[in-house]
Parts: C-alpha cells; sequence; structure tokens
C-alpha cells in the first residue's frame, strides 16, 4: 500500500492533471465507479487502477477490483490520504484508472454511421456534453479539427 504522497507513481499520476503531460504519455485520469467499470469493459486500455479500500465501499467497486487483477492490469493500493491528494472529485469513491489515449488519423477512419466534426471547440465541458449526446444518439465518432480543446481533459471525459 502507498502511505507516501511523494511516491513517485502517485507524482507520475499526479501530473496528468497537465496537458503537457497527458499529451508526453498519451495516458490520461479517470475517477468514479462509472467511468472506471466503462474503462474496464471495454477491454482495452487501462494501464493501471488505484484504489484505496478506505473509500471503496461498494461491493461492486471492489468486484472491479478483482476483475482488474484477474486480468493482470497493474493495480495500486494507497491510502485514503494518498488517494485524496490526486482525487478530482471533492468526495473521492475511492477509485480511479490510469488509460491509454485512443488517437487515430483521417486516414484510418472508417466512416460508416454518425460523425461529427468540431472546429476550435474551446470548452472541454462543452466537448463533454456534446460526446455525451453523440453517444446516446449512437453516434460513431467525434473528429475534432484545429486548436479543439484537449479530449482527455478531465471535464470532458467525465
Amino acid at each position: 500500500m502507498i502511505t507516501s504522497t511523494a511516491n513517485s507513481r502517485i507524482k507520475q499520476i499526479r501530473r496528468l492533471r497537465e496537458i503537457k503531460e497527458r499529451r508526453k504519455s498519451r495516458l490520461y485520469y479517470v475517477e468514479g465507479l462509472r467511468l472506471v467499470a466503462e474503462a474496464v469493459n471495454r477491454d482495452k486500455g487501462v494501464e493501471v487502477l488505484v484504489y484505496a479500500p478506505e473509500l471503496l465501499k461498494s461491493d461492486f467497486g471492489m468486484e472491479l477490483v478483482k476483475q482488474v487483477m484477474d486480468k493482470g492490469i497493474d493495480v495500486i493500493e494507497t491510502s485514503a490520504s494518498v488517494f485524496k491528494s490526486v482525487a478530482m472529485k471533492e468526495r473521492p469513491q475511492g477509485i480511479a484508472a490510469i488509460v491509454r489515449q485512443e488517437w487515430q488519423t483521417l486516414e484510418e477512419l472508417l466512416f460508416d454511421g454518425d460523425w461529427v466534426a468540431l472546429d476550435q471547440v474551446q470548452d472541454p465541458g462543452n466537448l463533454g456534453a456534446i460526446l455525451r449526446t453523440m453517444d446516446a444518439f449512437g453516434g460513431r465518432g467525434v473528429i475534432l479539427l484545429d486548436q479543439s480543446t484537449d479530449p482527455y481533459d478531465s471535464t470532458s471525459v467525465r
């Protein structure tokens, strides 16, 4: 169990708050039962699961930790205070994941289904709303043009 906020792995996770680090590492941070479960159930991309047993009160959450361990994915157990130091929520649920970003070029895309192209979206919250709408609509994907906001910003991801 990691009990120090000065631990190098914890520092690395905290750095994912910065766009520069997300771009360099091609990783991003997701937090909370629903988002972590979605990432795990996609069955690709989860690099590390982070959890704090003191905060994770859900049976579903503990089953999720076991499922990730069974898949051989790296799991980091932390104290509540260490988890809170990386958490972006005011009342964290005690579970988070580090996930590999997915990018494709236009040449790699299959343009079947419904797509939307966005030009210079600046607000991560607006991008998140558009992504949720596309998901609810059954859309295939979103193409970001020019200088759009980071789709892996925690506000967009949430």
